[in-house]
């Protein structure tokens, strides 16, 4: 009877101790990107440059909050408007949201990659994508792909638990990434195409494409 309990207990304990390893090693991350943030705010605060004509353009438009704008959707005017409300129109306010965004987007890739190979790998995926040139670069400036970077890599991990779990909160949360995605910059649709794609290529997700949840998180995005 006791070697039966210990048996049924083991999965449990199993469980426990690598929900404490994600833990541990997200709360490493955590650290590490609390400081890459500290350092890149600090930097943006003494940045002399005055905003690029891209920036400025933005920055005209969020003076008037609306729900589209030449030649790219509203999103980024929206934050643009969000940022300067709570600290002024200075380039560092126009420009603060970047370094928090792409801080946002290492802390998702963790959860992506900790769910598709472990969270050591989660760890490093975060802290790579955080010192990429080009992540430490636009860190520097606004743009529509500093939103687009974080709403794709939410829908890659939504996406992942769509197709290993029945789950009802993974369609949910791609379709508001996917509409949300969209309100950042068009090219969120190229997501929707690389998945259809990636469905048809793959025999065994072909049936993603008759997927109610699927369908789902298609109209949560359309209504967004």
């Amino acid at each position: 009877m006791q070697y039966w309990a210990a048996k049924a207990v083991e999965p449990l304990v199993a469980g426990e101790r690598a929900a404490a390893k994600t833990q541990a090693w997200f709360g490493r991350l955590v650290l590490v990107l609390a400081a890459v943030l500290a350092v890149r705010v600090l930097a943006l605060a003494f940045n002399g440059t005055d905003l690029f004509f891209d920036e400025a353009q933005y920055w005209t438009w969020s003076q008037e909050p609306a729900f589209g704008y030449y030649s790219k959707p509203p999103l980024i005017a929206w934050i643009i408007a969000g940022s300067t409300s709570l600290c002024g129109d200075s380039e560092f306010c126009v420009r603060l949201p970047s370094p928090v965004l792409h801080t946002m987007t290492a802390l998702m890739l963790f959860w992506l990659a900790s769910r598709l190979y472990g969270p050591r790998e989660g760890f490093w995926s975060g802290v790579v994508f955080a010192m990429l040139p080009g992540v430490a670069f636009s860190a520097n400036i606004i743009s529509t792909d500093v939103p687009l970077l974080l709403f794709w890599a939410t829908a890659l991990y939504a996406l992942y638990v769509l197709i290993n779990k029945r789950s009802w909160w993974a369609p949910l949360l791609l379709g508001i990434s996917l509409g949300f995605g969209l309100n950042a910059k068009y090219a969120m649709a190229y997501f929707v195409v690389c998945t259809v794609v990636y469905a048809i290529a793959t025999p065994a997700h072909r049936s993603l494409l008759a997927e109610p949840r699927w369908w789902a998180a298609i109209i949560i995005a359309v209504g967004l």
